[in-house]
């Protein structure tokens, strides 16, 4: 992932971290302190797939239209960069702040390893879809999706558009391969255009994508 990517989930990831004695997400009130009437404004821990997942509920109004974040990672979670930086979402939408199979506090050790697939986190997907439009009584949903969060977005909004009033790609994975080889062309050329000699010496000596290491993924990313 580009370098701008790795420190916005290594920052949301410590944000988290400095969060995770809390079981409880702080309350919408009014001018005198009191609870504003049909607001929301709950952390749960849901089955979903089969196994314990956590969602937060936040929102001023439960009337408004829901909108489920789809983080990216995967397994990184973004819920508190999202509150941090998108919080204004609360006064317009019930924000859903899913962290999918295998993310903070849906973390689990026994989780199986073949269940980490496409395929489950879409069916995971549509199992918050059905949960959140009975809770709420919403015939649709809104879907935002972040980097690999926009993969099971994506696929889901395709399979299920009787269930989707909108979907909202944010870096949007498309075609996995052409994006990699655009991004060592980029990189290349613009090492030589700014003269990098260092640069242009390490992406020649790795070429072209595909890659068989990490390693020669961060030298693009670089």
């Amino acid at each position: 992932m580009p370098g701008s990517a790795f420190l916005c989930h290594t920052a949301a990831a410590v944000l988290l971290l400095l969060c995770s004695g809390c079981v409880h997400t702080v309350p919408f009130r009014d001018a005198t302190g009191n609870i504003i009437p049909g607001s929301i404004a709950s952390m749960e821990t849901i089955i979903i797939g089969g196994i314990p997942q956590n969602i937060w509920f936040r929102g001023i109004s439960t009337s408004n239209p829901p909108l489920i974040l789809l983080h990216g990672g995967p397994g990184a979670s973004e819920s508190a960069l999202f509150r941090h930086y998108n919080s204004l979402l609360e006064q317009h939408f019930t924000v859903v702040y899913w962290e999918q199979r295998g993310t903070g506090r849906s973390f689990h050790s026994n989780i199986p390893p073949e269940s980490m697939s496409i395929a489950q986190f879409v069916h995971d997907l549509d199992e918050v879809v059905e949960y959140v439009r009975h809770r709420f009584n919403k015939e649709k949903v809104i879907l935002v999706g972040h980097s690999w969060g926009t993969v099971p977005g994506i696929i889901h909004a395709g399979q299920h558009p009787e269930k989707i009033s909108a979907y909202v790609g944010i870096a949007q994975v498309a075609d996995v391969a052409e994006g990699r080889r655009l991004s060592y062309g980029f990189a290349l050329s613009e090492a030589k255009n700014r003269g990098n000699a260092k640069a242009v010496s390490e992406l020649e000596a790795i070429g072209p994508p595909p890659y068989a290491s990490l390693d020669e993924r961060l030298t693009t990313a670089r």
